[in-house]
């Protein structure tokens, strides 16, 4: 493994940079016209309305963003008073909500079109479908994280991992 030594600046910087290049990568193969979407700065002209609805998802979904990001940050510093190793479970418990979360995230915007398009056995099976995958990963990360909870926590903490 390839180790830089910086930790949390280290991967503050590292998945900046990894935006970055994907949206350099996504900007790049829309503007070259490869994609079935097409985008013209010229042609954008925004309604009230247009605006209206896209606040309507936009506002909800970053308040929810940043409750999320408060919420760690407050359980991160409650829990600095009880040494790394709490630290490091609520470390490891954020990246398993946060996987949950972008599960979440991917079936909102499909149960929301399949409703709106009235295809009603669509929608169920995409609840089933994220139903059986959010259940199946919290199981099987709930059991290796008891099973191999010392080791996982001693790659986040120095010291006591009890």
């Amino acid at each position: 493994w390839c180790q830089f030594n910086m930790g949390v600046a280290g991967a503050a910087i590292a998945t900046a940079i990894s935006q970055m290049v994907s949206t350099l990568v996504y900007l790049t193969y829309v503007l070259r016209k490869r994609s079935a979407f097409s985008f013209s700065v010229k042609a954008f002209s925004p309604t009230g309305q247009m605006m209206a609805e896209i606040l309507k998802i936009g506002i909800p979904t970053l308040v929810f963003q940043l409750l999320t990001s408060l919420s760690i940050t407050l359980i991160n510093r409650a829990a600095s008073d009880y040494g790394d190793s709490v630290i490091a479970v609520t470390r490891i418990t954020s990246m398993g909500t946060l996987v949950v979360f972008g599960f979440l995230k991917g079936f909102q915007p499909i149960a929301g079109f399949s409703y709106g398009a009235k295809k009603f056995n669509r929608l169920r099976e995409v609840i089933k479908t994220s139903i059986i995958w959010s259940t199946s990963f919290c199981l099987v990360v709930g059991l290796v994280m008891a099973v191999f909870s010392t080791q996982i926590i001693s790659q986040f903490a120095e010291g006591d991992t009890q």
